[in-house]
């Protein structure tokens, strides 16, 4: 018997998918259990349809990950932060720091990973940071100015 899953199943297939099963497993275990549907129902046809909505809505937001980060390259951010007498900061400006930076002043939202820092930059001066993703990179300078108190 043909069934279209609900639910990820370990060993059978994950969510949308249409598999082949034994009839009495899906009847008295698969059906039941909520994980699947008979692949003629009406709900199958749904279920599959808003997989492929899910799979376009991500590939639209895979693109605009892609012109925004094209859009960073060459761009400089400045902090403002405390340093002590041999240029060190206090307070180290990490991943999180610079994706809070870019969405204040670029207004645009950045997942935490596409900044590649191997450790938070613990220097005044600039910085070259690489932001990217798994098509598209771009070069950001992190600019770190001693505050004036």
């Amino acid at each position: 018997m043909k069934v279209v899953l609900t639910k990820d199943v370990k060993g059978i297939g994950s969510k949308g998918d249409t598999v082949e099963q034994k009839d009495g497993y899906a009847l008295n275990f698969l059906i039941p259990k909520g994980f699947a549907v008979p692949e003629k129902s009406s709900i199958a046809k749904v279920t599959m349809q808003k997989q492929g909505e899910a799979a376009d809505r991500k590939e639209v937001q895979h693109e605009l990950l892609n012109e925004i980060i094209k859009g960073l390259d060459g761009e400089t951010l400045s902090f403002e932060k405390k340093v002590n007498e041999q240029g060190g900061l206090y307070d180290k400006v990490d991943a999180k720091e610079i994706v809070a930076k870019i969405a204040a002043e670029k207004n645009v939202e950045l997942p935490e990973d596409a900044i590649a820092l191997e450790a938070p930059l613990e220097a005044a001066g600039e910085h070259e940071v690489t932001v990217s993703n798994a098509e598209v990179s771009a070069k950001v300078t992190i600019s770190i100015i001693p505050e004036t108190t």
